[in-house]
């Protein structure tokens, strides 16, 4: 992965040209969005039991702690567990 220094996508996101025409577009995108996120999120977290099953070397749910993915924060990784 490639770094990209905050001062880039700073300078995309003030410039106008790159916002979206209508409200009603950007609208339209963020419900897009939104749908797709909470479609595929629990398919995200499916797998990432089954990485951190492999990590832990473990089928018991408790020994996943600790071993969540990067994107999450160890302890809502394990709030989850907890669940």
């Amino acid at each position: 992965m490639r770094f990209i220094p905050d001062s880039v996508t700073r300078d995309i996101i003030s410039e106008n040209k790159y916002r979206f025409a209508t409200n009603y577009d950007h609208n339209m995108a963020r419900k897009v969005w939104n749908c797709t996120c909470m479609d595929r999120y629990s398919n995200c977290l499916c797998k990432a039991r089954e990485k951190a099953k492999e990590m832990a070397k473990s089928n018991n749910i408790v020994d996943l702690k600790g071993h969540g993915p990067k994107g999450i924060r160890t302890e809502i990784w394990d709030s989850l567990v907890d669940i």
